[in-house]
């Protein structure tokens, strides 16, 4: 019989802060953490201070570090146990090479094709020009941002997407008032860290400042003929880069993503929410269409942003961005049992493009909570708009009314296709759920979709029980 060792944490307890927060000094680590590795003690401060003296900073032995996880580092000495020092050695080689080999020729490209077929099903490369286009964005994202909001950016959609901040945060604000299980104590705290969330919008100014992107990018010099000696001069500029913050003050300012991106963000050690400039465009929003596709769009993308907050990761947050606990212990309990029913009915999902496999609702809690409040918060503020501003009217050519709009474009913006390989691997990994079920799962806890459509009370869509958290 094998017996197989688990080093690694659960999903559950890798996306719990608290868990992960274990403060201690350098040295605790050599002495309660060593790894041994043909009989020889890996040196933590050894290796830490190698690395930092690459930036010119010393690391003493009273150096503060925050280990994430210690049970991780316990187990793995009986992994090292089974392997040689030469095992672990190509190991991490054939790690970073499997990761490197992207940017050299065809003949070194085709060594991964058997491994990312089985992992994702793909069986050809992206075009290279896609490719390029990528890698540069991922690694000179200010430049690239300032180029993408100097052709493709308004700042018409900055006002108004100022506007349907402001409502949608009013509308959380007010439904706390709402919420039996949450005592008065705690919905006092939780207002005032809604109404602290920073709101960051298309782009950083810095980014039209010639004089930051300069001196930003002065130490990097790329050959046109050598693009593999560019990659690796990206990689060290980029961990030099992230090294240096070491003994600078954290900036609560600084945005967490470039301006040309299709996704949005919420940092809960900034508590701060982010839209760049890339996400703001159709389907999910335009300073043109209806209002209802809007607040179907971008306005359910503001409010998952804002309920990231209060999620089961972002609620470890106060209003600054600081670990801690602001909960009472009754709210924190009547917190956790209505995400259990979260977790129990997106875990009954089965996913047929998944061979049949259910989802993992543990590993997807904190985006489904953030799906759920998000749908429900940019209704509410579409019908408060509606209310002020009176009806819009009806689409040409379109026999649906603004309230079906509204759920049709939130359906729309997660439409996608997935590979069966893609979508096994999806499943273990990925926090999000699949488009489909971040669609059903919360618009079934959403009654006012099923009035919208004029769902029956049999329909798949008009369940028995309904989850709902904020």
């Amino acid at each position: 019989m094998t017996l197989e060792i688990k080093a690694t944490d659960t999903p559950e307890d890798r996306n719990n802060p608290v868990l992960l927060y274990n403060e201690m000094e350098l040295r605790e680590l050599n002495n309660n953490f060593t790894l041994e590795i043909d009989s020889q003690a890996f040196n933590w401060s050894y290796f830490t201070a190698k690395i930092m003296d690459t930036v010119n900073i010393s690391i003493p032995e009273t150096e503060k570090i925050i280990l994430y996880s210690p049970n991780y580092y316990r187990r793995l000495n009986f992994v090292l146990a089974k392997y040689t020092k030469r095992d672990l050695q190509n190991y991490m080689v054939w790690r970073f090479v499997m990761n490197m080999v992207v940017g050299l020729s065809r003949a070194y490209r085709d060594t991964r094709k058997a491994f990312r077929k089985a992992l994702s099903g793909t069986t050809s490369e992206v075009a290279v020009w896609r490719q390029c286009a990528l890698y540069v964005n991922n690694n000179m994202d200010n430049a690239v941002g300032r180029l993408y909001v100097q052709e493709a950016f308004s700042e018409k959609s900055k006002e108004l997407m100022n506007e349907m901040i402001k409502d949608i945060r009013d509308v959380f604000i007010r439904n706390l008032d709402d919420l039996t299980w949450m005592d008065a104590v705690t919905k006092k705290a939780a207002e005032e860290k809604a109404r602290a969330i920073r709101e960051r919008i298309g782009y950083s100014e810095h980014i039209m400042d010639d004089k930051y992107l300069n001196n930003e990018y002065k130490d990097l010099n790329y050959s046109a003929e050598e693009y593999f000696e560019n990659i690796l001069q990206n990689l060290e500029y980029v961990q030099k880069k992230r090294l240096r913050k070491l003994r600078v003050k954290v900036n609560k300012e600084e945005w967490v993503t470039g301006a040309a991106v299709v996704n949005a963000f919420y940092s809960s050690s900034k508590n701060q929410i982010v839209f760049p400039a890339g996400i703001l465009q159709p389907p999910f929003f335009s300073k043109g269409q209806a209002k209802s596709l809007n607040y179907g769009g971008i306005g359910m993308v503001i409010g998952h942003e804002i309920t990231h907050g209060f999620d089961d990761n972002g609620r470890n947050y106060d209003e600054d961005g600081d670990l801690k606990d602001w909960w009472t212990p009754n709210s924190t309990q009547r917190f956790l049992e209505l995400s259990k029913c979260i977790v129990d009915q997106y875990s009954n999902f089965s996913w047929s493009c998944a061979k049949g496999l259910n989802l993992n609702g543990n590993n997807t809690l904190g985006e489904n909570i953030a799906d759920n409040g998000g749908i429900r918060q940019a209704y509410q503020a579409y019908k408060n708009f509606v209310k002020h501003n009176g009806e819009e009217p009806p689409l040409p050519g379109i026999d649906l009314s603004h309230d079906q709009l509204f759920f049709l474009n939130f359906a729309q913006v997660w439409c996608g296709t997935h590979r069966p390989e893609q979508a096994v691997n999806s499943i273990k990994i990925d926090v999000h759920s699949p488009g489909k079920f971040r669609v059903l799962g919360s618009l079934q806890n959403f009654p006012e979709f099923a009035k919208a459509f004029n769902c029956n009370k049999s329909s798949y869509m008009v369940p028995d029980k309904i989850c709902r958290v904020w």
